[in-house]
């Protein structure tokens, strides 16, 4: 859902080349990933163990290998990440060492009804992908710029823990 509405298709060649310097794909099987890399398709999840590797899970394989290497190429880009993954990925790094070292936006997506808010996936997803799209479109290089996204109705709300999270609503009507 999240690459449905990226929507990379659309891009021009100048998206194409700043999506390649800016954008980090992760994977369970090639560890970090750019735009133009060319794999192989495939599915893949995090816990499996790898036999020829004293049995530890991939996650705990890449860690070392990602961590360090993630946290430079985000220092030498501009030192801001705006991260678009799911929770899982993280554990492909040592999250606390790249929380330290870098300025991470990780926002949230919710709809409001008259119960409340609430977290619905498939929105989640959505959103991810067209926060990922109008990066890349627009060549958002400052993370307080994301703030003016909006999407389908979704827009930002309000900053969250202790002004650590943005918070993107949805009011549903």
């Amino acid at each position: 859902m999240a690459y449905k509405h990226l929507k990379a298709n659309t891009f021009n060649t100048k998206d194409i080349e700043f999506a390649n310097k800016h954008l980090w794909i992760t994977s369970f099987l090639y560890g970090l990933l750019r735009p133009l890399d060319t794999i192989k398709p495939h599915r893949l999840e995090g816990n499996v163990r790898l036999q020829n590797h004293d049995d530890i899970r991939l996650f705990d394989y890449w860690k070392p290998l990602l961590t360090q290497y993630f946290v430079d190429a985000i220092t030498s880009d501009n030192g801001m990440l705006a991260y678009l993954a799911s929770e899982e990925m993280k554990s492909l790094f040592d999250w606390n060492e790249v929380a330290k070292k870098v300025k991470i936006f990780e926002p949230q997506f919710m709809v409001e009804n008259a119960r409340g808010r609430k977290t619905i996936v498939v929105y989640t997803k959505m959103c991810r992908g067209a926060m990922a799209n109008y990066i890349i479109t627009n060549k958002i290089t400052n993370l307080d710029d994301l703030l003016a996204f909006e999407y389908e109705g979704f827009k930002f709300a309000e900053w969250i823990d202790e002004g650590k999270t943005p918070l993107y609503v949805l009011a549903a009507p």
